[in-house]
């Protein structure tokens, strides 16, 4: 995910097809998952950076619109029965920082830097753990703040 640059600059998660009733195999799972994350990042990556916390504020609105509609994509692909409490925990860290960029914006739009400075460390520990549960679940593109 791309929290990192949303702290830094502004940016997050994707959008794809859903699995339908059956359950994807690992391979699947990863792969579609990725696809959502890879278009996410394209569509936050194209807000642009954050140069004022004016912008903040608008590029943090608008990046969790683009994360809500990429978890809710995320959220109907069924991963393997093995895996359903691995994904459950990376969809909730997702959660997580869907409410550190909500807390992001709402601090830029009070103008308020100090507590803007104070979310980002523990936003980029969780951006950092949700990347880890995707690496687990054989996610490349989810796994990274790259794209």
């Amino acid at each position: 995910m791309r929290l990192a640059v949303l702290l830094c600059s502004c940016a997050i998660v994707a959008a794809c097809g859903s699995s339908g009733l059956h359950r994807l195999s690992r391979h699947e799972y990863a792969r579609r998952a990725d696809a959502i994350c890879a278009r996410y990042q394209r569509l936050t990556g194209a807000l642009g950076p954050a140069s004022n916390v004016r912008d903040l504020a608008v590029v943090a609105g608008r990046t969790l619109r683009l994360l809500d509609k990429a978890t809710s994509e995320l959220r109907r692909l069924r991963p393997p029965q093995n895996e359903q409490q691995l994904a459950d925990r990376w969809l909730d860290s997702l959660a997580i920082l869907h409410r550190d960029v909500a807390r992001l914006r709402d601090r830029a739009r009070a103008n308020d830097l100090a507590g803007i400075r104070r979310i980002v460390a523990p936003a980029q520990r969780h951006n950092r753990a949700s990347d880890r549960l995707a690496s687990a679940l054989g996610m490349k593109v989810c796994s990274s703040d790259r794209g």
